[in-house]
């Protein structure tokens, strides 16, 4: 039996593979994603196990795309972040920037532009390896931090 080590979406060998070939972070957006695309849209039940506090007067097709290209835009997340990290990609000064910007607004909304204007201090400070490595560790660190839920009120 051959067994699957990586997930089929963000290729991660770091979470454990649940099912469906996805590991425990893409299976859950998986599972919304196919409910999302299989809901009839004369029933609402479907899309409020989905997200709990959509909009009354959103239209539901709006809605349902909105949410499909919110869960889609989620996965290819993982799967860019997982190839930077891990993968074959360069990182660079910008990408680690981008990253300390992200965390920082995270925690506290606003809080990025602090982070601003740093890129070249990481491009000629560090070489590829240890950019990487900084590059890894911001990861690990933002994965700590509960991701958003869709904002439904902007359909």
């Amino acid at each position: 039996m051959n067994k699957i080590t990586k997930c089929k979406n963000c290729a991660t060998t770091r979470f454990p593979i649940k099912a469906k070939g996805l590991c425990s972070r893409c299976h859950p957006i998986q599972l919304k994603l196919d409910r999302l695309e299989s809901w009839n849209i004369d029933e609402p039940y479907p899309l409020r196990e989905c997200v709990y506090s959509v909009n009354a007067s959103a239209d539901k097709s709006k809605a349902q795309n909105f949410l499909i290209r919110f869960y889609n835009n989620r996965l290819g997340y993982f799967k860019n972040k997982e190839s930077m990290a891990y993968g074959e990609e360069n990182v660079d000064g910008i990408s680690i920037e981008y990253q300390i910007q992200r965390i920082a607004n995270r925690i506290k909304r606003n809080s990025d532009k602090k982070f601003h204007g740093r890129a070249s201090v990481y491009d000629f400070d560090y070489t590829p390896i240890e950019k990487k490595i900084i590059y890894r560790f911001l990861l690990q660190l933002e994965e700590l931090i509960p991701l958003d839920g869709p904002d439904c009120f902007s359909i």
